[in-house]
């Protein structure tokens, strides 16, 4: 049985680091829909259940840690353009602290109103202690 080949492979990632602070750095590696991945944080930064506001090229992205897995979503709730950040993740899905909208943090799905409208969702890898997010096209 062949697997695909890890992008990543044999290659040093980029990441600038001052103390407490990570650079969005791209990596030199695409994957198979050359999409640009970008250094983000390390996954030491990122407890179980935490969150973290990630700026990256101009778009602004909620990084989630959840059930040992990371996820990066839309920042802002589609329903009234509120942070996400803060909301309650539980059974994959992160719930809007201001109006109880739910998103189901894989895919940004709508789980419960008042939202109406689909969150956009990242792709993400993580690599030796790194966590990388494209912001190519879905």
């Amino acid at each position: 049985m062949s697997r695909e080949p890890d992008p990543f492979d044999g290659i040093k990632l980029p990441v600038a680091q001052v103390p407490g602070v990570w650079l969005n750095a791209p990596l030199f590696a695409m994957d198979q829909n050359m999409a640009e991945y970008h250094v983000v944080a390390a996954t030491s930064e990122l407890p179980e259940d935490g969150q973290m506001h990630v700026e990256l090229n101009g778009e602004e992205i909620l990084l989630c840690r959840h059930q040992g897995e990371f996820y990066a979503v839309a920042y802002y709730c589609s329903h009234e353009m509120y942070a996400l950040e803060g909301g309650m993740l539980s059974n994959g899905c992160i719930t809007c602290p201001y109006h109880g909208a739910e998103f189901k943090l894989s895919n940004g799905a709508v789980k419960a109103p008042p939202a109406w409208e689909d969150i956009r969702t990242y792709a993400v890898k993580v690599h030796d202690g790194t966590i990388a997010i494209s912001v190519g096209e879905d």
